[in-house]
């Protein structure tokens, strides 16, 4: 032990004492004491150690304990990685692929470049010293994961654990026998690869993506929503359109009918003394009151939406053809498919349908002087097809006059609801009306 090492421990300035080693590089030929490893030792009056051992006597003259100049040089000479040697000491690379270019850790500045996540890095070392080489003692950081050295003591080796990536560098000195550390260490460079996942651009793309998927993600959001408020006002619309049109009906047909039943009810209370004028205006009533209840019927039946379906539509069209034309004299021959497909209709284009084929039974029955009217019907996936012809007088061409307006009415009603609306007449062969209505295929 060193005298000043004990003096630094007691004045509390230190922590640990060095140990000094002396052995056969100090000429001793025995290093077995005659009572174990520590024999006993006497100091003459000249200042001499005398120690006995097993071979031989040694005597130490204290004064003549040189001391050591320099601290030896350390070199690096071994780096493993995961049990697979790298780099060594005037080496060539084993070729495992962990590098990216074989190198000799005797260059100076060399630069270890390691794959990404490696499990365990050892890195071996010495130093060069001929004299009391087991007093020569190391210390060693890495700097980049490590700020203070760490005393490796007589081990020529550090380990190090799953090191992230980075780039560090692994420095290293050693003292002699005398404490005097290295001013200079070794030093050697140590760069760990990113996984793809940590480089910049996978960041960036990671970044760009979450960015884009958040947008898309928004929007898709928005619109939806901005969807589902335009099918809410198209609802409305909708709702809006069927009650002005009910108050239509209500106003045109059986605002009418009522209107006229009150006005022959004033005439016929004016002409009581008439018995034969009070018949006439009490069947006029009679009559009125009974177009007042079938313009109710069908106004019920519009609105009702249990009937928005073809074969409710078909169904009551085909009654109405029948009860209708029966009144006027007219046979009337239905042509219905005997199972109908399976559609639904909206209110609104339901309750068009059924005026176009109604418009078209009275224009028959006001000018056409039929006997009798055949009603067809036609449905495939693509489109439905309602045929209403007549063997009446016909024409060449649409006159100017009432029935033109009701074929310019059926035409625009047809336009309204998406259909088409065609006319086909010759004088005394008849007339053929064809309504066509496209719809999209049942899913």
């Amino acid at each position: 032990m060193r005298e000043a090492d004990l003096t630094d421990l007691a004045a509390g300035r230190g922590t640990r004492v060095r140990s000094v080693h002396y052995g056969r590089s100090e000429g001793l030929t025995s290093l077995q004491g005659t009572f174990g490893d520590s024999p006993n030792v006497l100091r003459s009056h000249d200042g001499r150690l005398w120690i006995p051992m097993q071979t031989a006597l040694v005597v130490a003259n204290p004064a003549k304990l040189y001391e050591t100049a320099q601290p030896p040089p350390t070199l690096l000479t071994r780096v493993t990685v995961d049990d697979r040697v790298i780099a060594r000491y005037n080496g060539i690379l084993s070729g495992t692929g962990e590098a990216t270019s074989a190198f000799d850790l005797a260059v100076p500045e060399t630069v270890l470049h390691l794959s990404p996540g490696p499990r365990v890095v050892e890195i071996e070392f010495s130093a060069l010293g001929f004299a009391a080489t087991e007093n020569i003692q190391f210390r060693y950081r890495l700097a980049g994961l490590e700020e203070d050295w760490v005393p490796a003591g007589t081990v020529r080796q550090a380990s190090y654990q799953r090191l992230q990536a980075g780039q560090y560098v692994f420095e290293l000195t050693a003292c002699n026998s005398d404490g005097e550390w290295n001013r200079t260490s070794s030093r050697l460079t140590i760069v760990v690869a990113q996984f793809f996942w940590q480089t910049w651009w996978f960041r960036l793309a990671m970044l760009l993506l979450f960015t884009l998927t958040l947008t898309a993600v928004v929007r898709y959001v928005s619109f939806r929503r901005l969807r589902q408020k335009l099918r809410l006002l198209e609802q409305q619309a909708a709702l809006q359109r069927e009650r002005a049109r009910i108050a239509k009906d209500i106003h045109d047909d059986l605002g009418a009918n009522l209107t006229q039943i009150a006005f022959l009810g004033e005439l016929a209370n004016q002409d009581r003394g008439e018995p034969g004028l009070v018949g006439e205006r009490m069947v006029k009533i009679s009559a009125t009151a009974r177009q007042a209840v079938k313009s109710l019927d069908e106004i019920v039946w519009a609105v009702n939406p249990r009937n928005d379906t073809l074969a409710h539509l078909l169904d009551y069209a085909g009654q109405f053809a029948v009860d209708y034309l029966r009144l006027t004299g007219i046979r009337c021959r239905l042509d219905f498919p005997e199972v109908m497909p399976v559609r639904e209709l909206s209110t609104d284009l339901r309750h068009n349908l059924f005026l176009v084929i109604k418009e078209a039974l009275h224009n028959i029955f006001k000018h056409a002087a039929a006997t009798e009217v055949w009603v067809r019907v036609r449905a495939s996936d693509a489109v439905l097809e309602i045929t209403i012809e007549d063997n009446g007088c016909g024409f060449a061409a649409a006159p100017d006059d009432a029935l033109a307006d009701g074929l310019r009415n059926m035409r625009q009603r047809m336009v309204e609801i998406g259909g088409g609306f065609a006319v086909a007449s010759r004088p005394g062969q008849g007339t053929k009306i064809t309504l066509r209505l496209p719809w999209p295929a049942p899913a």
